[in-house]
C-alpha cells in the first residue's frame, strides 16, 4: 500500500496579526513536511516580510504553486492570494524583493 500524506491548507490569517509568525515558526521544523504536505494560502510579500523579521528561526523555503493540486511532497507550498500592493508597496529589504519576484529558496 502506498503511503499518502495529507495536504493541509493553512491560511495566513490577519496579515497584521500573529498568523505569519506562527506559520513560519511551525513550518521551520523539517519534521512537519514528513507528517503532511503543507499548502499555505497567503501573500508572498507578507511571507517574505515576516520571514526576514524572524532572526531566531531557520528560514522556510517556499515552493510557489498555483493550487493545492500542484503541491509537492516534502516542501512547504505557497499559493499566492490577496492584494499585496497595499500591504508592502515598496519593499525596503532586498531579500523581500527577491522573494516577491520569485528569486527565493
Amino acid at each position: 500500500m502506498s503511503e499518502q500524506k495529507l495536504k493541509i491548507g493553512i491560511t495566513q490569517g490577519d496579515t497584521n496579526g500573529i498568523g505569519w509568525e506562527v506559520i513560519l515558526k511551525a513550518l521551520a521544523d523539517p519534521r512537519m513536511t514528513e507528517l503532511f504536505t503543507p499548502v499555505v494560502y497567503g501573500s508572498p510579500k507578507a511571507a517574505a516580510y515576516y520571514r526576514n523579521t524572524l532572526a531566531q528561526t531557520e528560514p522556510v523555503q517556499f515552493n510557489a504553486v498555483t493550487s493545492a493540486r500542484d503541491a509537492r511532497r516534502g516542501k512547504v507550498n505557497l499559493v499566492a492570494c490577496g492584494d499585496t500592493e497595499q500591504i508592502f508597496p515598496q519593499p525596503q529589504d532586498k531579500r523581500t524583493e527577491d522573494y516577491i519576484t520569485g528569486r527565493f529558496g
